[in-house]
């Protein structure tokens, strides 16, 4: 049953048994709040952005290690890929294919070096993918071990090759053109297969 409480002005829920606590009343608060999932387009737009620091707030002490500087990259301008992954509850597959057709549009057409390295990366994910495909149906938890390593290195070498990303203006994300590739693919092999085709 509801009241209404003359010294609170928010509705408070009575049940009758002053021993119970009364959730509005006791000041515990619950959790609601923004969702945070994130979408795929939104998980993609945030990796191939590539959004820096423009300084790099770290201070070294004298115990550190110092990394060569074409190594080193300024820190990220957003959460873990692998959070980002997550939350936007991608698969490796899908986001290493709109990677691999989507990242050659936000790298600068200079960067020979940055191309070359974001296409080694993603070829390792894809070898990644490719490792004992259709071997692991009885090992489900290897697969979404590789497959999570897959999307890691996937995002994370997008991360790190496009050291010389373009200046941020609208970019529109396409599908694939490799899964309209496979779907021809395995259409021609069906009808090849088929005895019965008229030609």
């Amino acid at each position: 049953m509801r009241s209404l409480s003359l010294s609170s002005p928010f509705p408070t829920l009575f049940n009758g048994k002053p021993d119970e606590v009364n959730i509005v009343d006791s000041g515990i608060s619950l959790h609601f709040g923004r969702d945070e999932t994130l979408s795929l387009f939104h998980a993609l737009g945030k990796f191939l952005h590539n959004k820096r620091e423009t300084e790099n707030a770290m201070e070294f002490d004298g115990d550190e290690f110092f990394v060569r500087k074409e190594l080193s990259r300024l820190p990220l301008k957003m959460e873990a890929p692998e959070k980002i992954l997550c939350q936007a509850h991608g698969q490796a597959r899908p986001i290493a294919d709109f990677l691999h057709e989507n990242v050659q549009d936000f790298l600068s057409d200079e960067a020979i070096n940055d191309a070359w390295t974001v296409a080694s990366y993603l070829g390792d994910a894809d070898l990644l993918l490719a490792t004992f495909r259709g071997m692991l149906a009885r090992h489900n938890e290897v697969e979404n071990v590789l497959q999570s390593a897959a999307a890691s290195v996937a995002v994370r070498g997008v991360l790190f090759g496009n050291f010389h990303p373009l200046p941020p203006r609208w970019h529109a994300i396409r599908r694939p053109k490799l899964w309209q590739i496979e779907q021809s693919s395995l259409s021609n092999k069906v009808y090849l297969k088929c005895p019965f085709h008229i030609r």
